[in-house]
């Protein structure tokens, strides 16, 4: 229900250019179109090219889109290895930060905002260049450096065994550095919007953050993209059983190596198919060469539409991450009305129906007995309608923004600040 007009927040988003790609930014389209449907004014912060915005935002009547160059490009000396991008990218971040702050303090300085949202990364850095003055910052991470940094740590023979151990080193100092600058910069935000309970457990241990500034609200999915196949459409043949994920640390990719070993017995019956590829600083890709190839395989990168169709014809999708904020892969299976397997580290599971998500420890044999029981059912005591209901009742925008509203009027009305509009 859209807001009265005493009512209307004044937004200064910052975050990647949101599109209609898929991930995280998808993500962000979706959450802004839902928020500005609501009768909000967002002015979307970014560093690059206005044409990166999805049509959807640009053009929507309560957006207004400021963007600076990004002064980062591909294809250049310090861009042409992976090690270079990563060291590169992030000083870059700072400098596109800290000139899109001081552009957000010329524009609060027009017309005030009520608070900066800063979306997907935790380092506040453009609000430390602006000065002081500016509205309660409000930071909505989907992962923090600790969680990377703890699971690179602990998989590291993993590591060992697809990279070279420089490699794993230098991502492993960057990642520490990056814990520390969030560490302290997270300070500067008044509160934390974070997509799942477990996330704000982490956030707040690793951070030594107050708990009680973190509100969760889980991430949108697009309810009308992401839609149940029709039956015609079912495949014939094998069941199928997805993976979508990087390919990369703890996502579980050597679990699902063994959970093919424990489903031999089912060739012919079942294909495990895994959707993905590497990430920039990690890569995992050589652990699939062990993939039994008689009831599973490695797709690589596919784009969102054929992605979508994978996930409309499974059986069942798998997520097995040791650790996962979120995983918009699960909501948006479930959306397209198939039931998921998590770890109990999934965030996007965590309040799903049992019927329709099955929750295990972060385990071969575990994991691969959840699937034996879903492939058993018969094709009607599949809980698809059950799967779609959740992600309607969960993830749907209008659903997600009405909460995320909700925190951010409580965010506000505990910092104490006049609103723009009793000023």
């Amino acid at each position: 229900m859209p807001a009265d007009a005493a009512d209307r927040l004044r937004i200064a988003w910052l975050g990647p250019p949101p599109n209609d790609a898929g991930g995280v930014p998808f993500m962000a389209t979706v959450l802004i179109e839902a928020l500005a449907n609501r009768g909000h004014r967002i002015e979307l912060f970014f560093a690059g090219d206005p044409e990166l915005v999805a049509d959807r935002v640009a053009s929507h009547e309560n957006v207004t889109v400021v963007s600076v160059d990004n002064t980062w490009e591909y294809d250049r000396w310090y861009s042409r290895s992976d090690a270079l991008k990563h060291v590169t990218g992030g000083l870059f971040q700072v400098v596109n930060l800290a000139r899109l702050g001081r552009a957000l303090r010329r524009r609060h300085r027009q017309a005030p905002f009520d608070l900066v949202y800063q979306f997907s990364t935790l380092e506040v850095v453009a609000p430390l260049f602006a000065g002081r003055g500016l509205p309660p910052i409000v930071i909505h991470p989907e992962v923090h450096a600790a969680g990377e940094l703890r699971w690179l740590w602990r998989e590291r023979a993993l590591a060992r065994r697809c990279e070279p151990r420089w490699k794993t080193i230098l991502a492993g100092l960057l990642l520490a550095a990056r814990s520390a600058a969030q560490f302290v910069l997270s300070r500067k935000a008044e509160a934390f919007i974070v997509p799942s309970r477990r996330f704000a457990e982490l956030l707040a241990s690793d951070y030594r953050l107050d708990p009680q500034r973190c509100f969760v609200a889980p991430n949108p999915i697009d309810t009308e993209r992401f839609v149940p196949a029709h039956g015609d459409d079912r495949p014939t043949g094998p069941l199928h059983v997805t993976m979508v994920s990087r390919v990369a640390v703890r996502k579980g990719i050597d679990l699902m190596v063994s959970v093919a070993r424990e489903l031999a017995d089912l060739e012919g019956e079942v294909l495990i198919t895994i959707i993905g590829d590497r990430s920039l600083w990690s890569d995992y890709r050589p652990l699939l060469d062990d993939l039994d190839p008689r009831v599973a395989r490695w797709a690589g990168h596919l784009g969102p539409a054929d992605v979508r169709d994978r996930l409309q014809r499974s059986r069942v999708v798998v997520q097995p991450s040791r650790y996962e904020p979120f995983a918009l892969t699960v909501g948006e299976a479930l959306a397209c009305g198939t039931p998921v397997i998590t770890t109990a580290e999934v965030g996007a599971s965590e309040d799903v129906a049992a019927g329709a998500a099955t929750r295990t420890a972060a385990d071969a044999r575990a994991l691969a007995d959840a699937i034996r029981r879903a492939l058993l059912a018969d094709e009607s005591e599949v809980p698809r309608e059950l799967a779609r209901c959740e992600a309607l009742r969960l993830f749907d925008p209008a659903v997600v923004a009405d909460r995320v509203e909700g925190h951010i009027r409580t965010v506000l009305r505990r910092s104490g600040r006049p609103r723009r509009d009793a000023r």
